[in-house]
C-alpha cells in the first residue's frame, strides 16, 4: 500500500481539476477513487477535513501570488524520503520568494493553516511544529505560518513567537494573529481611505435588463450606470469591476433615493471618514472579498475558479484603491523579536520612517500602528480587539 495521504492529496487534485473543467464529482466518486487507491477506511472519512487544508494552502498560493512583492511560490509536497525522516524533519507547504528593499530577494518557508469559523483560536501542537522547525533550521530558511481566519476572511502571517508557548502546543487567538502579522514583508499593503466620496447608481426593476455592470440590488433590481462624485456635485463614471471593489470595502450612507422613470431608481450613497469611522482594508482581504463578490471565489469550500481573470486582480483593485484616493500603509508587527526584526529590516531597512516606528511606537494598548508607504504620511493607529 502506498502512502494514504499522497494517495488522498492526488485525489483532491484529480477532483479539483474535474470541477475546473464543469464536472464536479460527488462523494461516490471520490470514495470509488480513494478505495482504487488502496486508501484505508479510516483515512477515508477523513477526507473532508483533508480537503478543507488543501483548499486553505491552494487559496494561499493563489492569493499571495497576485501580491507585487512575491515572485514565486513554489509548493514543496508531502513527499519525502526516508519514509522515517518525518518523525524528525517535516517539509512544509512552502517556499516562497519575495523582492525585499534592497533590490534583491528572500525566501522563507511557509506552513498554510485553516481556523475554522466557529474558532477564534489557533493551536499548533509542539511535535509538529518542532518538525517544521528542525527542516527550516536545516535549510537556514525562516518558518512562518498563513493562518486563514475563514470567518473574517482574514490571512495573517505569523512567526511562532506571537503564539503563547503551553504544556503541548503553541496557541495564538485572532486578535494577537493581527497585532502580529507580518504580511507587510510580501507587500500585503493596508489600504487606507481618508478622503470622502460619492457614489450615485441607475437600477432597473427588470433583472433581465441588458446591463455591463456585474452587480444588482437585492431591493431596486439590476444596476445600469454608476458614477462617483469626490465633491457630492460632479459625477464621472465608474467602471464597471470597480463597483465590486467599493462593495467590498464600504457601508455606504443612503443619501437619497428616487425614480427617474417608472422602471429606474437612483441611489446615492456616500463614504464619509471620521476618526471611528476611517476605514482600512488588507490588499489580500480585499482581493478575496472581491473574488468572492464576482463568485471566482466560493467562500464556503474556498474552491476557485481557475481563471485568467484571477491574475489581474491586484492591477483591478489597485487602480481602483487609487480611484478612491486611497493610500498604502505597512502593517508594524506589535511584539519585538529577533525574527519580527530580521524580517522587517531585510525588507524596509532602507525606509528608516517605517524602521523607526517599528523600533520607537509605543506597545501599550488594543492597537496597531501602520507606517505609511509615502514618509510624509501619518503613521495611523487600528484597533485590533474584535467582536466574536
Amino acid at each position: 500500500m502506498g502512502n494514504p495521504i499522497q494517495s488522498i492529496r492526488i485525489t483532491y487534485d484529480y477532483a479539483k481539476k474535474a470541477r475546473d473543467n464543469g464536472n464536479t464529482l460527488n462523494n461516490e466518486d471520490i470514495v470509488k477513487m480513494l478505495n482504487v487507491l488502496g486508501v484505508p477506511n479510516e483515512y477515508i472519512e477523513k477526507f473532508p477535513r483533508f480537503q478543507k487544508g488543501y483548499a486553505a494552502e491552494d487559496l494561499f498560493m493563489r492569493i499571495y501570488s497576485l501580491l507585487p512583492w512575491i515572485k514565486n511560490i513554489v509548493p514543496l509536497g508531502q513527499e519525502q524520503y526516508p519514509e522515517k525522516s518525518k518523525e524528525t524533519s517535516q517539509v512544509p507547504d512552502y517556499n516562497v520568494t519575495y523582492e525585499t528593499g534592497a533590490d534583491s530577494t528572500l525566501s522563507l518557508l511557509i506552513e498554510v493553516k485553516l481556523v475554522d469559523e466557529n474558532k477564534s483560536t489557533h493551536a499548533i501542537k509542539s511535535f509538529q511544529y518542532n518538525v517544521l522547525n528542525k527542516y527550516s533550521t536545516d535549510n537556514n530558511l525562516p518558518l512562518l505560518f498563513a493562518l486563514f481566519w475563514k470567518k473574517k476572511g482574514v490571512w495573517t502571517l505569523n512567526s511562532i513567537h506571537s503564539f503563547r508557548q503551553l504544556s503541548s502546543e503553541y496557541k495564538i487567538s485572532y486578535d494577537q494573529a493581527v497585532k502580529n502579522d507580518l504580511s507587510s514583508i510580501f507587500g500585503d499593503y493596508i489600504y487606507v481611505f481618508m478622503k470622502p466620496f460619492y457614489r450615485k447608481s441607475s437600477f432597473n426593476i427588470d433583472a433581465s435588463v441588458n446591463s455591463e455592470y456585474y452587480s444588482s440590488h437585492e431591493e431596486l433590481g439590476r444596476t445600469i450606470l454608476e458614477e462617483i462624485s469626490y465633491d457630492g456635485t460632479t459625477y464621472q463614471k465608474l467602471d464597471p469591476l470597480f463597483s465590486p471593489v467599493i462593495d467590498s470595502i464600504f457601508d455606504m450612507k443612503e443619501i437619497s433615493k428616487k425614480h427617474l422613470t417608472p422602471d429606474t431608481i437612483e441611489l446615492i450613497e456616500s463614504y464619509s471618514p471620521t476618526q471611528t469611522s476611517l476605514v482600512a482594508i488588507k490588499l489580500s482581504t480585499l482581493i478575496y472579498f472581491y473574488l468572492v463578490k464576482l463568485w471566482r471565489i466560493n467562500k464556503h469550500d474556498l474552491y476557485y475558479a481557475n481563471d485568467t481573470f484571477i491574475q489581474q486582480t491586484f492591477d483591478i483593485v489597485d487602480t481602483a484603491r487609487r480611484f478612491l484616493l486611497g493610500e498604502r500603509y505597512y502593517l508594524i508587527p506589535y511584539t519585538k523579536n529577533p525574527t519580527h526584526e530580521q524580517l522587517m529590516i531585510s525588507q524596509f531597512g532602507l525606509l528608516n520612517h517605517i524602521t523607526d516606528t517599528y523600533n520607537s511606537f509605543k506597545r501599550d494598548g488594543d492597537y496597531t500602528i501602520c507606517s505609511g508607504h509615502d514618509e510624509n504620511s501619518p503613521n495611523i493607529f487600528l484597533q485590533t480587539k474584535s467582536e466574536n
